[in-house]
């Protein structure tokens, strides 16, 4: 638990510096402040059409007295307006007649680019203006942002992933399951009855399969880890263009409260993921394990419970349950209704502790009511049949963990001596 959640820290961290690095760029490229001013100034120049009108040999505004610096006075236009600025031609040299050969290579009249400040047109160059150092960093960044936000992604999606589930899946990575699919009966045979190969492509550690949650919490995580990323990567460009608006002199009051609205919701939604990964941590991930498939009414077969986490629970059952579903058109919506028509209680603990380093381990009866109804699936009508394993913790929400089965049509019944007679 503590390795997942300081492992989620830490790529959290990632996504929060890249981000931050993000905002700082753009906040002291529209604000001309430091690190980008200072850095990278070259983003700040502007091309322009320029005429040489005259040339020189000129002293390196160092004040090296000993250097020669070829000039060309260049006149071009800056909104509007001319402006003459003496701009160096090349780089100073100790030699007169190589600044003299350098300043040779302009000429009166000549059309050219250079590129200027606009809040500074002193600040003129003919070479062309270099920005791909700024890119660079901001890729960087937005690398660091992205490997962040997909390690917490991957950590949350790893919650839910048990060790009995690795060697499960190492399991059968190596050795198909014997018979697999095969045991089922054939769809041509029931062809309303859902065939689910994944309930057969998982084999347990204790029993023969692992059958598939449904519903985990990890799908939770993902799903909150997804709105918070998005929220705080909208609250970051929102707040971006904000800021150019504000230091461009224009009025921006309605976008800065968006913003500012826009960063409450994202910091809403880091405090609910940060939630939903502790209690997910401490409660651990749920394993049902089911010693045969398929399933027939008025059969048992034996099924194994693994609970891990660290936490005080209240009440821990397992139920089968049984749900009839049914899609409708209600004028030109699509109404889905739900009933449950069985459940049954086939574990019950109350009042105990789950330690990290020892899970719970039970072993149950699974009972099919002989009169049940199979698994049934149409394009409006569906019976499911599941296992779900409600966990009410204290301090924390119920959790209920669902386990989808298969129930087939109750098998052909042998003749008896009496229905001979």
């Amino acid at each position: 638990m503590v390795g997942r959640a300081g492992e989620s820290a830490f790529f959290l961290g990632l996504f929060v510096l890249g981000m931050a690095g993000i905002f700082g760029l753009g906040w002291s490229y529209f604000t001309r402040s430091w690190p980008v001013a200072e850095y990278f100034p070259a983003v700040f120049l502007r091309p322009a059409n320029a005429t040489v009108l005259a040339t020189r040999i000129g002293t390196p505004p160092d004040g090296d007295e000993q250097g020669f610096l070829p000039e060309v006075l260049l006149q071009f236009d800056v909104a509007g307006q001319q402006a003459t600025i003496w701009t160096p031609a090349g780089e100073a040299a100790a030699d007169r007649d190589a600044a003299e050969t350098a300043r040779q290579a302009f000429a009166k009249g000549q059309k050219l680019t250079c590129w200027y400040d606009p809040l500074d047109p002193s600040a003129t160059t003919l070479e062309p203006a270099a920005v791909w150092g700024l890119w660079l960093t901001g890729g960087l960044l937005l690398a660091l942002a992205l490997a962040g936000a997909y390690g917490v992604i991957s950590g949350a999606l790893q919650v839910g992933a048990s060790a009995e589930r690795r060697a499960a899946l190492a399991k059968a990575a190596s050795v198909r399951l014997a018979g697999g699919e095969d045991d089922l009966p054939t769809a041509r045979d029931f062809p309303t009855v859902p065939r689910d190969a994944n309930l057969l492509n998982s084999p347990g550690v204790k029993l023969k399969y692992r059958l598939p949650a449904s519903q985990e919490p990890a799908w939770r995580l993902f799903a909150s880890a997804v709105w918070m990323l998005t929220c705080a990567t909208l609250a970051v460009a929102l707040a971006v263009v904000a800021a150019e608006e504000i230091f461009s002199g224009r009025s921006a009051w309605l976008l800065g409260g968006f913003v500012v609205c826009v960063a409450a919701l994202a910091t809403w939604t880091a405090y609910n993921f940060l939630n939903e990964l502790v209690a997910a941590s401490w409660m651990g991930p749920t394993s049902v394990e089911i010693a045969q498939l398929p399933l027939f009414p008025g059969e048992t077969c034996d099924v194994y419970l693994n609970q891990a986490g660290n936490l005080q629970v209240s009440l821990l059952r397992m139920l089968l349950i049984c749900d009839e579903e049914t899609t409708f058109l209600q004028g030109t919506d699509v109404r889905r209704d739900c009933q449950r028509v069985h459940s049954t209680e086939i574990y019950r603990r109350e009042k105990f502790a789950v330690d990290a380093s020892q899970p719970i381990e039970e072993h149950c009866p699974l009972r099919i009511p002989p009169q049940a109804m199979h698994s049934f699936k149409s394009q409006h009508n569906a019976v499911a049949w599941k296992l779900v394993v409600e966990i009410e913790a204290e301090n924390w929400p119920t959790y209920l963990r669902t386990f989808p089965l298969i129930v087939y049509p109750a098998r052909p019944r042998e003749p008896t001596r009496e229905d001979s007679a």
